[in-house]
Order: C-alpha cells, then structure tokens, then sequence
C-alpha cells in the first residue's frame, strides 16, 4: 500500500522535542500488558513509542453543560460523555413523582464513557483510559487536553442549548522530531439496559448509502441475530463514504456524523466487549502523517 498522504500544514507551530532512547527488554517487561503490546506494535511498523508519563498531577473531573433539553456529564478521564439525560418530560420514564429523565449513555461501569478516542498509533498508550487535563469548563464548551513524550491531544467539545447536535474536534499536534502516522479513531459505547426503550438497542451505520444495524447482544457473538451480520463471527466491518454510525434504540439515535464528505472516507467497526451485554461502534479515520511541528485535526 503506498504510504499516506501527508497532512495539511496546521495553524500552529511546535518546537521538536527527541523521543527517549529506545527502552531494554527489562524496563519493556516492566511495563503494562497493553502498553507492551503498543511497543510492539509500533516497532513492527518502524515508528516510535515511550511509556505513558504518570499522570497524578491531573485530578479526576466531571461535569458540562445543562439546558432545557438535555444534561451532560462529561468526564476527563478518556475526554468523553458519561451521562446524556434528556429533560424534556415527554422523554421522561416512569409516571407523576416517580418519573426521571431518560438517559442515552449505556455503558459497564463508571469508567465507561462514550466518545472515547484511543488513539493508539501515537505510540503513547490507550488515551480512552487517560487522565486528560481540564482546559476549559466553559458553560457549552468543554476543553481536555494531554501531553505526552511531544505528542499533544486536544478534545474539543462544544454544545448549543437549543439543540440536540453538538461538535467534537479532536488536534492532535506534533512537537517531536520525528512523523508519526495515526488513524484517528472514536469510540461509542453501549451495555444492555432492562428498560422497555432499550431492547432493540443497536449498533447502526449508513455507510456506501446503506444502512447496516446490528442487535447488541449479537456483536460478535455468531449467535441468533447475526444474520444482520456481514460476518458470522467476530467484529462487524463497513469501509468507504461513511455519513453517520453510532447506537440506536427503539426511539432514539446517537450518531456521529463527519464534517465533510472528505473526511467520512472511514471504516466502522462494531465490536463486542462483554459478548451478549455490551460493545462498541468506532469509527476509524484514513491514516495521516502528522509532521514535526504540525497540528492536524478531524471534526
């Protein structure tokens, strides 16, 4: 395959920084599971990678916006959405005093969050599992931001309290020394839920101008569902012109939607976590070369 186009040249400037000195098997064997299986990765495909720095100085944050419509709770660990309640009573569940808003984030545990982006071919670990820095806690617009061995992240959300819709951009900038090449990748995230609203939830994409839905507990699993399956076993892949993927239930859609039909040449992956309870859907970016000193960035 010949090698990806180079992105564009960003707004900002960064001064080159050396990567550390390649690591010895014995500090490589001391490291993580997960951060072991990107060094080798990295070193099969001839790029660089250091451990992730600690991260003690950040403190755990959670919170957003909140309007007539709809609450959020995002949370900087993974720079992604925890809770999306909606308010308006017409979406409300249960009756009288006993009723309370409906929320669309289904996710395993507390650390689950939606919009998650690993972005593992940085060479600088898993950041869904990262304890980003709060930039800006604006009242509609939320700001995280990770540095790590050159490599800066930086997860833009911004919300309108009139309006279901919102933005994402994520800026990825490059102060090493040294390309890298990634594929910007985001994650949504969804459990089974016991309510009525949620047992035809699904994982959902209309990609090459068809649209292919999954049932949750069939991704990955071969069992009943997979008919609706292009596989029989195993992730779900669609690749070419993708105009939204995310999760669905019986009355409702989330689903990300790229900027541009430039950028929606993508792949999206539906992917089981807990067989049977829970996966995800990520939506996965063409590879760019992010050169020293460039700042590249997909909406």
């Amino acid at each position: 395959m010949p090698p990806p186009p180079p992105a564009a040249e960003g707004e900002a400037q960064l001064a080159p920084r050396e990567f550390p000195e390649a690591a010895g098997q014995a500090a490589i064997d001391s490291w993580p599971e997960e951060e072991q299986d990107d060094f080798r990765r990295a070193e099969e495909s001839g790029r660089s990678f250091a451990p992730a720095a600690p991260e003690s100085v950040n403190e755990r944050w959670k919170g957003g916006p909140e309007s007539a419509l709809y609450s959020v709770q995002l949370d900087n660990r993974g720079g992604g959405i925890a809770s999306w309640q909606l308010l308006d009573e017409t979406y409300a569940v249960g009756f009288g005093e006993e009723a309370v808003p409906i929320e669309l984030v289904t996710r395993d545990d507390e650390n689950t969050i939606v919009l998650a982006t690993p972005l593992r071919g940085l060479g600088i670990g898993n950041l869904s599992e990262a304890l980003f820095r709060v930039e800006d806690r604006g009242s509609q617009r939320i700001v995280f931001v990770l540095e790590r061995n050159g490599i800066e992240v930086r997860k833009i959300f911004e919300f309108d309290p009139d309006s279901y819709a919102f933005e994402l951009e994520v800026e990825i900038g490059n102060s090493t020394n040294r390309a890298v090449v990634v594929d910007f990748d985001v994650e949504w995230a969804a459990s089974q839920d016991d309510g009525n609203d949620f047992t035809e939830q699904s994982l959902i994409v209309l990609a090459n101008d068809e649209v292919e839905r999954e049932l949750l507990p069939s991704v990955g699993s071969g069992g009943f569902f997979s008919f609706l399956s292009s596989e029989d076993e195993g992730p779900t892949t669609n690749e070419g012109q993708i105009e939204w993927a995310g999760v669905s239930n019986r009355y409702f859609l989330a689903a990300l939607i790229p900027n541009s039909r430039e950028s929606s040449i993508a792949k999206v992956v539906f992917e089981p976590v807990i067989p049977g309870k829970s996966a995800f859907m990520r939506l996965v970016y063409e590879d760019v070369e992010i050169r020293p000193g460039q700042v590249v960035a997909r909406n």
